[in-house]
């Protein structure tokens, strides 16, 4: 695939235009490639029961698996860029526990290392879960 662009602003003569023509079928094919594991890392955290959410340096929700956004019964929440902060305005009974993610996030950030946490998260239906939560940072620019 290629893209042609051009202009004849500014030229001095009418008579010529400038062109240009890229190929970007390299770009094309990577784009495709992403998006394609990007499909299949989501299939692979959503097959697991297990609560799994990535996020960036700054706390914002990149990816979540079904198993968390029910049980934070945040289905049909658009999740992404957002902080636990933002996202407890979704859920009113998960309020407090979004909250409480945001400071063992912050510990584990500051601790540099995977950072173990357990939780007893009341649930909506008045059972109790008990959470063991591994957090995990990677210091990079990417995430």
């Amino acid at each position: 695939m290629v893209i042609i662009s051009g202009s004849c602003t500014g030229l001095i003569s009418d008579r010529c235009a400038i062109l240009v023509i890229r190929d970007i079928t390299l770009t094309q094919r990577t784009q495709e490639s992403l998006q394609e594991i990007e499909e299949r890392l989501q299939t692979l955290i959503n097959a697991t029961p297990d609560i799994i959410c990535l996020k960036d340096g700054k706390g914002k929700w990149l990816l979540s698996n079904q198993a968390n956004l029910e049980f934070l019964e945040l289905q049909g929440v658009d999740y992404q860029g957002k902080t636990d902060s933002e996202l407890a305005e979704f859920s009113n009974f998960y309020y407090d526990a979004l909250l409480n993610c945001d400071k063992t996030d912050e510990q584990a950030w500051q601790l540099g290392c995977v950072h173990r946490v357990e939780e007893a998260i009341p649930r909506s239906d008045g059972t109790m879960s008990s959470l063991d939560m591994i957090k995990a940072h990677r210091r990079t620019n990417n995430w």
